[in-house]
């Protein structure tokens, strides 16, 4: 009947329902491609001079790999052969590696030193000690030690455990003695002239000359042919 022809009208010309989910960000159109294409382009476009990528990127992971085998060396061996305190042997292989990780960033980027405001003010004399402290404490002139909360490691044992890093990584140059290393053949550059006399003493002479006909014969004076004519 009616009903159903405008229930079939209603459902045909009802808009589909919307999509909450957001869309995907569509790659770029230089970034089209296998997804390791993709992966390769994002990380040439985080590059100013996108043809240095291929250079820069390989130096990374080289880094990348060298501060594994490092960290897998002391891991082994050199956080055991230093002797320090029980709370530092207790702190975990992935505290350790976070550590390592803090240490290497800190040689790589550098570390920003904090300002600090010197003022010569005069000892305090007027005051006992326990009234010097009670008015630092209503003055808040103090700094709190971090203590291990939630399994966060305290400042006095991570920066212990900086400076064995920074010893390990001292004691532990990455470059070889110099009896091992193998180095090229120094190469000699030799001038054409040196070329050319090599190749002149290594042969027979004689095949380098060649004949050339005998000395031109100088012409006559012309005052004698026209002697000749006169006479």
């Amino acid at each position: 009947g009616p009903s159903s022809t405008s229930a079939s009208s209603s459902a045909t010309t009802s808009p589909p329902p919307l999509s909450t989910a957001h869309p995907s960000p569509s790659p770029s159109p230089s970034c089209r491609g296998h997804a390791v294409d993709q992966v390769l382009c994002r990380c040439a476009n985080h590059l100013s001079v996108r043809s240095e990528a291929d250079a820069h990127f390989r130096a990374v992971c080289r880094a990348l790999v060298s501060e594994a085998l490092e960290l897998s060396s002391f891991l082994e061996k050199g956080r055991f052969s230093i002797t320090h305190s029980e709370e530092l042997q207790d702190l975990a292989l992935q505290d350790w590696a976070n550590l390592w990780i803090q240490t290497l960033s800190e040689l790589r980027q550098g570390v920003k030193l904090k300002k600090t405001d010197y003022t010569k003010t005069p000892i305090e004399f007027e005051l006992t000690p326990y009234e010097i402290l009670m008015d630092d404490i209503r003055s808040r002139r103090y700094k709190l030690n971090k203590v291990m909360v939630d399994g966060e490691i305290p400042q006095r044992i991570k920066k212990d455990a900086h400076d064995i890093i920074l010893e390990f990584i001292r004691s532990r140059p990455p470059l070889k003695p110099a009896s091992q290393r193998k180095l090229q053949p120094c190469q000699t550059y030799v001038t054409p002239q040196e070329r050319l006399m090599q190749e002149i003493r290594s042969k027979d002479p004689k095949e380098f000359l060649r004949k050339t006909p005998g000395p031109r014969q100088p012409p006559r004076p012309i005052q004698s042919e026209i002697s000749s004519f006169t006479v």
